[in-house]
């Protein structure tokens, strides 16, 4: 019997998120990679920032920064504010800039990701965390994917036993309802606007 590919993932939501993760990194021997990112989504810092409060030192951050053409002024000027808040909230972090269209305006932002990914040493590292909240599904699924093939065989090193954890922290909104329904219903991304 086979086991799915996800079976090594773990799945939180909203409040449940910050217990596990203040239970599971509060072990001293943790060292934790998170990757995130690092745009003008709201939630690009959250994850950041309960994680580096929980794990300081022991967390390192590389974080992602999607750019597109043309974008407008305004997310640019929110973007960086992410990027150098995440700066502080996880010292030695990277962030990383990947193109999600080519010249051709092909989609590449996917192959981009992983090959900015492949590069990051993971032998130090014992949790690697991947926020989805602030990253384009085309980008995550590609960046977990390969992470789950790269980790799928490692065992124990110096005695230390390496598990490799993904915690898929999506912080939901009050109007996102996580409920499976018979019938798809449409509501505003925003619960004030008219549509």
């Amino acid at each position: 019997m086979s086991t799915s590919r996800w079976d090594r993932c773990i799945y939180h939501l909203g409040p449940h998120t910050a217990s596990f993760l203040r239970e599971y990194l509060g072990v001293a021997h943790r060292r934790t990679l998170l990757i995130a990112g690092a745009g003008f989504d709201p939630r690009s810092t959250a994850a950041a920032e309960l994680i580096g409060t929980i794990a300081p030192g022991r967390v390192q951050g590389f974080f992602l920064r999607e750019e597109r053409p043309r974008p407008d002024a305004p997310l640019v000027s929110r973007a960086d504010a992410h990027e150098q808040a995440l700066k502080e909230l996880v010292p030695g972090s990277t962030v990383e800039r990947v193109d999600i269209f080519a010249p051709d305006n092909a989609v590449v932002g996917g192959r981009g990701a992983v090959r900015l990914v492949n590069v990051l040493p993971l032998d130090d590292v014992t949790d690697v965390f991947v926020d989805l909240s602030a990253i384009s599904v085309g980008v995550a699924f590609p960046i977990v994917r390969h992470l789950l093939g790269v980790t799928a065989g490692r065992g124990l090193r110096n005695g230390t036993e390496i598990t490799s954890r993904f915690a898929w922290k999506m912080i939901s909104s009050p109007w996102i309802e996580a409920e499976p329904r018979r019938r798809a219903t449409w509501t505003p991304m925003h619960p004030e606007s008219n549509g």
